[in-house]
């Protein structure tokens, strides 16, 4: 079953949450009538589906991926958050190749005696501990070709919000996850533990990202209004956006913390004319300040966006379906600086 049909066939008006593992193959699904996270596999000739993984907290409203998306953050509109260990197909037979691949994100961070982790304990050994239980040492009962979440009850329940929870970001390098919803702002917590670091009230929304330095970006539909925080919840920037750009479609950051863009829906004509709303497109905003950096005008909303690797393109996906490859000079430039460094020669 394609996706796009899985979305369609229930009657409901709002978007699904989404998200797809960094290399493409998987597409992790919300926002089921059945409370089901749902696993496809992202063959272009069809999707398929590999794991239905029911969560005990109502409808899901919000996903995310972390540590090489091993983990997977769930949201749901009870105001619960939840986290759960996602499982991949590999030709690895033991557990000590999947903990390498997770040592860089985690091994260094430790948690609190009193926590279900054990002191002295991590995420990598959390893994181990639970694949254990659900597989003794019969590693070939997790073999095979489909990705699944394991265990039916999620590692920590994060609790505290208050309200449905709209958007969840989460950082492995900052110990943190982030909840935020439209009408009770945004809640940190300790991603080791259930811990509630803070609550910042004003900083509401439907979107939200949290960056390497550990700026979180939360857009707010109603007031059309970008805003960054720290993470002790000092609010140290509000960008109104209104007369700038149109409504927020899609958020990303810069892996160097320079950034935040934005992607937005089609400028309308009844806007255009009444002198509004800016123009339609990927908008490069400068943190923490939210400075407007550098405006790519489009003719489509934008659906969706990435920053590749290097940082020097922006990947968009748009709604007439076209994918568009967007250069920023200034960013180029340090691709070129790189290469120079590396010995390479220019044959102009």
């Amino acid at each position: 079953m394609n996706v796009l049909e899985t979305i369609l066939d229930e009657s409901t008006s709002e978007r699904k949450p989404m998200c797809v593992t960094a290399d493409g193959k998987r597409i992790f699904l919300g926002g089921n009538i059945d409370n089901s996270v749902r696993i496809y596999s992202g063959d272009p000739n069809g999707c398929r589906l590999e794991c239905m993984r029911k969560v005990y907290g109502g409808i899901v409203t919000s996903l995310a991926l972390a540590c090489d998306d091993q983990i997977l953050v769930v949201g749901s509109v009870d105001s619960t958050v939840s986290l759960w260990l996602v499982k991949y197909p590999s030709t690895k037979t033991n557990l000590d190749n999947i903990r390498e691949g997770l040592r860089d994100n985690i091994a260094m961070m430790r948690v609190e005696a009193n926590s279900i982790f054990n002191e002295g304990s991590t995420v990598l050994e959390v893994i181990h501990r639970r694949e254990f239980e659900t597989f003794g040492n019969n590693f070939d009962a997790a073999s095979g070709n489909d990705a699944y979440i394991v265990g039916t009850q999620p590692v920590r329940y994060y609790r505290g919000h208050g309200a449905r929870i709209d958007a969840v970001s989460v950082s492995a390098d900052l110990n943190v996850i982030v909840a935020t919803s439209k009408t009770n702002g945004t809640s940190i917590f300790r991603l080791m533990t259930n811990e509630v670091l803070t609550n910042v009230s004003a900083l509401r929304g439907e979107m939200n990202v949290i960056t390497p330095d550990g700026i979180i970006i939360a857009w707010e539909r109603e007031s059309h209004t970008l805003r960054a925080c720290t993470l002790n919840g000092r609010i140290v920037a509000e960008r109104p956006l209104k007369d700038l750009i149109p409504l927020v479609t899609s958020l990303a950051w810069s892996r160097s913390g320079e950034y935040v863009i934005v992607g937005t829906e089609k400028k309308t004509a009844s806007v255009a004319q009444a002198g509004g709303g800016g123009n339609g497109g990927v908008c490069l905003f400068a943190l923490p300040w939210l400075s407007l950096y550098n405006t790519w005008a489009l003719e489509f909303a934008v659906t969706s966006l990435t920053l590749t690797s290097d940082e020097t393109n922006i990947i968009v996906g748009l709604e007439n379906g076209e994918i568009v490859i967007l250069a920023n000079p200034s960013l180029s430039l340090r691709l070129v600086d790189n290469l120079l460094q590396s010995g390479w020669v220019s044959g102009l």
